[in-house]
Protein backbone atom coordinates (compact mmCIF):
# COMPACT_ATOMS: atom_id res chain seq x y z
CA UNK A 1 0.00 0.00 0.00
CA UNK A 2 1.28 3.34 -1.32
CA UNK A 3 -0.17 6.46 0.61
CA UNK A 4 1.17 9.57 -1.42
CA UNK A 5 -1.05 12.04 1.14
CA UNK A 6 0.01 11.36 4.48
CA UNK A 7 -1.55 14.27 6.22
CA UNK A 8 -5.24 12.27 5.80
CA UNK A 9 -7.37 14.04 8.05
CA UNK A 10 -11.16 11.92 7.87
CA UNK A 11 -11.16 8.13 7.49
CA UNK A 12 -14.18 6.97 7.61
CA UNK A 13 -15.45 3.83 9.22
CA UNK A 14 -14.31 0.92 7.73
CA UNK A 15 -12.83 2.55 4.79
CA UNK A 16 -9.70 0.24 4.77
CA UNK A 17 -12.34 -2.78 6.17
CA UNK A 18 -10.08 -6.13 4.52
CA UNK A 19 -7.70 -3.58 3.19
CA UNK A 20 -4.42 -5.87 5.48
CA UNK A 21 -0.95 -4.85 3.26
CA UNK A 22 2.04 -6.26 4.36
CA UNK A 23 4.19 -3.41 3.10
CA UNK A 24 3.43 0.71 3.79
CA UNK A 25 5.48 3.04 1.66
CA UNK A 26 6.39 6.53 3.54
CA UNK A 27 6.99 9.50 1.07
CA UNK A 28 9.72 11.44 2.61
CA UNK A 29 8.32 14.68 2.66
CA UNK A 30 5.29 13.20 5.08
CA UNK A 31 4.32 15.12 7.86
CA UNK A 32 1.81 13.14 9.53
CA UNK A 33 0.66 9.70 9.40
CA UNK A 34 -3.01 8.26 10.52
CA UNK A 35 -3.05 5.74 13.41
CA UNK A 36 -4.89 3.37 10.41
CA UNK A 37 -1.97 2.77 9.04
CA UNK A 38 -0.03 1.73 12.10
CA UNK A 39 -2.89 -1.19 12.92
CA UNK A 40 -2.64 -3.24 10.47
CA UNK A 41 -2.10 -7.07 11.50
CA UNK A 42 -0.61 -8.73 8.46
CA UNK A 43 2.18 -5.89 8.20
CA UNK A 44 5.62 -6.95 8.10
CA UNK A 45 6.86 -3.82 7.01
CA UNK A 46 7.36 0.13 6.45
CA UNK A 47 9.49 1.08 3.44
CA UNK A 48 10.00 4.88 2.75
CA UNK A 49 10.57 6.50 -0.21
CA UNK A 50 14.36 6.37 -1.77
CA UNK A 51 15.04 10.31 -1.63
CA UNK A 52 14.83 9.86 2.56
CA UNK A 53 16.65 6.41 2.23
CA UNK A 54 19.63 8.56 0.58
CA UNK A 55 19.99 10.54 3.41
CA UNK A 56 17.94 13.44 3.18
CA UNK A 57 16.46 13.80 6.88
CA UNK A 58 12.00 14.23 7.37
CA UNK A 59 9.80 13.60 9.76
CA UNK A 60 9.85 9.39 9.58
CA UNK A 61 12.81 7.10 9.40
CA UNK A 62 12.68 3.66 8.45
CA UNK A 63 15.01 1.19 9.91
CA UNK A 64 14.84 -2.77 9.80
CA UNK A 65 11.23 -2.25 8.21
CA UNK A 66 10.70 -0.10 11.94
CA UNK A 67 9.06 3.26 12.07
CA UNK A 68 10.32 6.19 13.88
CA UNK A 69 10.01 9.66 14.00
CA UNK A 70 12.19 12.59 14.74
CA UNK A 71 11.14 14.89 17.52
CA UNK A 72 12.49 18.06 18.99
CA UNK A 73 13.39 15.72 22.30
CA UNK A 74 15.14 12.77 20.08
CA UNK A 75 14.29 10.09 18.17
CA UNK A 76 11.24 7.83 18.99
CA UNK A 77 10.42 4.69 18.01
CA UNK A 78 7.00 4.73 16.99
CA UNK A 79 5.84 1.07 15.44
CA UNK A 80 7.47 -2.25 15.00
CA UNK A 81 5.49 -4.03 12.24
CA UNK A 82 2.45 -6.39 13.84
CA UNK A 83 3.48 -9.30 11.77
CA UNK A 84 7.21 -8.73 11.27
CA UNK A 85 8.20 -12.68 12.13
CA UNK A 86 11.92 -13.20 10.52
CA UNK A 87 13.51 -11.73 14.18
CA UNK A 88 13.08 -13.54 17.47
CA UNK A 89 15.07 -10.99 19.04
CA UNK A 90 15.31 -6.93 18.27
CA UNK A 91 17.49 -4.35 19.79
CA UNK A 92 15.79 -0.72 19.78
CA UNK A 93 19.15 2.09 18.79
CA UNK A 94 20.68 3.48 21.03
CA UNK A 95 19.94 6.58 20.00
CA UNK A 96 15.99 6.10 21.04
CA UNK A 97 15.03 7.96 23.45
CA UNK A 98 11.75 7.25 23.51
CA UNK A 99 9.22 4.37 22.24
CA UNK A 100 5.22 5.66 21.61
CA UNK A 101 2.36 4.12 22.99
CA UNK A 102 1.46 0.46 21.28
CA UNK A 103 4.91 0.68 19.32
CA UNK A 104 5.17 -3.19 19.94
CA UNK A 105 1.35 -4.23 20.60
CA UNK A 106 0.22 -7.13 19.47
CA UNK A 107 3.46 -7.67 17.93
CA UNK A 108 5.52 -11.20 17.54
CA UNK A 109 8.94 -10.51 19.02
CA UNK A 110 9.93 -12.77 21.39
CA UNK A 111 12.88 -10.31 23.29
CA UNK A 112 13.29 -6.68 23.16
CA UNK A 113 16.38 -5.44 23.83
CA UNK A 114 15.68 -1.55 25.24
CA UNK A 115 18.24 1.25 24.92
CA UNK A 116 19.73 2.68 28.16
CA UNK A 117 18.85 5.47 27.96
CA UNK A 118 15.32 5.17 28.40
CA UNK A 119 13.67 6.72 30.99
CA UNK A 120 10.36 6.06 30.96
CA UNK A 121 7.65 3.02 29.29
CA UNK A 122 4.58 4.87 28.31
CA UNK A 123 1.20 3.01 28.43
CA UNK A 124 0.33 -0.04 26.11
CA UNK A 125 3.87 0.39 24.63
CA UNK A 126 3.89 -3.76 24.83
CA UNK A 127 0.15 -4.64 25.20
CA UNK A 128 -0.78 -7.89 24.34
CA UNK A 129 2.33 -8.66 23.04
CA UNK A 130 1.68 -12.60 23.38
CA UNK A 131 5.10 -13.27 22.10
CA UNK A 132 7.36 -12.16 24.19
CA UNK A 133 9.11 -13.75 26.69
CA UNK A 134 11.98 -11.46 28.18
CA UNK A 135 12.49 -8.21 28.80
CA UNK A 136 14.78 -6.37 30.89
CA UNK A 137 14.21 -2.73 32.03
CA UNK A 138 16.86 0.06 31.61
CA UNK A 139 18.56 1.33 34.89
CA UNK A 140 17.25 4.81 34.00
CA UNK A 141 13.46 4.17 33.69
CA UNK A 142 11.42 5.46 36.58
CA UNK A 143 8.09 4.72 35.38
CA UNK A 144 5.98 2.08 33.89
CA UNK A 145 2.66 3.53 32.21
CA UNK A 146 -0.76 1.67 32.62
CA UNK A 147 -0.74 -1.44 30.62
CA UNK A 148 2.10 -1.41 29.05
CA UNK A 149 2.60 -5.09 29.28
CA UNK A 150 -1.17 -6.14 29.62
CA UNK A 151 -1.85 -9.78 29.10
CA UNK A 152 2.22 -10.70 27.67
CA UNK A 153 0.89 -13.94 28.33
CA UNK A 154 4.05 -16.04 27.10
CA UNK A 155 6.78 -13.33 29.61
CA UNK A 156 9.06 -15.77 31.47
CA UNK A 157 11.69 -13.30 32.69
CA UNK A 158 10.79 -10.05 33.72
CA UNK A 159 13.90 -7.75 35.42
CA UNK A 160 12.96 -4.11 36.65
CA UNK A 161 15.18 -1.25 36.45
CA UNK A 162 17.22 -0.47 39.46
CA UNK A 163 15.23 3.28 39.23
CA UNK A 164 12.19 1.66 38.81
CA UNK A 165 9.63 3.97 41.39
CA UNK A 166 6.33 3.74 40.08
CA UNK A 167 4.10 1.07 38.08
CA UNK A 168 0.95 1.88 36.43
CA UNK A 169 -2.42 0.29 36.78
CA UNK A 170 -2.28 -3.38 35.08
CA UNK A 171 1.06 -2.93 33.90
CA UNK A 172 2.05 -6.61 33.63
CA UNK A 173 -1.96 -7.72 34.18
CA UNK A 174 -1.78 -11.54 33.25
CA UNK A 175 1.50 -12.43 32.50
CA UNK A 176 1.02 -15.68 34.07
CA UNK A 177 4.28 -17.05 32.34
CA UNK A 178 6.49 -15.38 34.66
CA UNK A 179 9.02 -17.65 36.54
CA UNK A 180 11.49 -15.29 37.60
CA UNK A 181 11.28 -11.39 38.65
CA UNK A 182 14.33 -9.40 39.09
CA UNK A 183 12.93 -6.27 41.79
CA UNK A 184 16.67 -4.29 42.06
CA UNK A 185 14.72 -1.21 43.49
CA UNK A 186 12.83 -2.32 46.81
CA UNK A 187 11.47 1.08 47.32
CA UNK A 188 9.03 1.12 44.66
CA UNK A 189 6.54 4.06 46.18
CA UNK A 190 3.31 3.59 43.62
CA UNK A 191 2.60 -0.26 42.43
CA UNK A 192 -1.15 1.00 40.85
CA UNK A 193 -4.41 -1.51 40.91
CA UNK A 194 -3.24 -5.13 39.57
CA UNK A 195 -0.36 -4.01 38.61
CA UNK A 196 0.68 -7.86 38.97
CA UNK A 197 -2.56 -9.57 38.43
CA UNK A 198 -2.14 -13.07 37.83
CA UNK A 199 2.31 -12.99 38.50
CA UNK A 200 3.24 -15.35 40.33
CA UNK A 201 6.79 -15.94 39.84
CA UNK A 202 8.95 -19.04 41.54
CA UNK A 203 11.68 -17.21 42.19
CA UNK A 204 11.87 -13.41 43.10
CA UNK A 205 15.52 -11.84 42.83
Amino acid sequence: LTVPNQELVNIGTSAFYKVNPEKIIIREDAQSISESFLELTNLTAFEMTKAAEEGEAGVFEVQEDVLFVNKEAGKELLRYPMAKADLEEYTVPNNVVSIAEYAFSATVIKKVVLPEGLQTIVARTFDKCTSLEEIVIPNRVVSIGEYAFNKCTALKTLVLGANVTEIGERAFYECSAVTELTVPNQELVNIETSAFYKVNPEKII
